[in-house]
């Protein structure tokens, strides 16, 4: 196949937003404005999810997005481009690229207002949306955490944008 394949992943559960689901259609919309022989889309639960006591709201839908992520990235062939609904979207992408290259190969760029360092202990809202980043930095919440050669160094991270840590 030439040129880059195309992931498209709706989430909208790691959002603490009121309108969450606008992100599946928000995420539709790009679709259709990609070539459709080269864009894949990742199923995502209808269902809200439940936070199975982990502190983080919607716990189970946010690994089932996850692993259906990574299943449909081990499908193709790279490069691939991702778009999505929340910033939770980008988790599977970021493990798989930092899985998939050799260490300190790769950098991340992270545009974001906020830090999206919380975790399941610290944040105020529970929304996985603002615990993204340090899920990638490996330090918690277990679970969706990187660990081995999916886990982010912070020497390899760049914060672009952020106004609030």
């Amino acid at each position: 196949m030439s040129g880059a394949s195309f992931l498209v992943i709706p989430q909208w559960q790691g959002s603490g937003s009121s309108r969450a689901m606008r992100l599946i259609d928000g995420a539709d919309a790009i679709r259709g404005d990609l070539p459709a022989a080269r864009t894949h889309q990742v199923p995502v639960p209808a269902a809200a999810g439940e936070s199975l006591g982990t502190g983080v709201n919607r716990f189970s839908s946010l690994v089932a997005v996850k692993d259906a992520t990574e299943a449909e990235l081990a499908l193709l062939e790279p490069p691939v481009v991702a778009v999505g609904g929340d910033c939770g979207a980008e988790l599977a992408t970021v493990q798989h690229a930092l899985a998939a290259h050799p260490p300190g190969s790769v950098a991340v760029v992270w545009f974001d207002a906020h830090g999206d360092l919380n975790d399941d202990v610290s944040s105020p809202s529970g929304a996985f949306h603002g615990m993204v980043l340090r899920a990638l930095l490996g330090d918690r919440p277990d679970g969706l955490a990187s660990s081995g050669p999916n886990r982010l160094d912070p020497a390899q991270l760049i914060l672009a944008g952020t106004r609030a840590l």
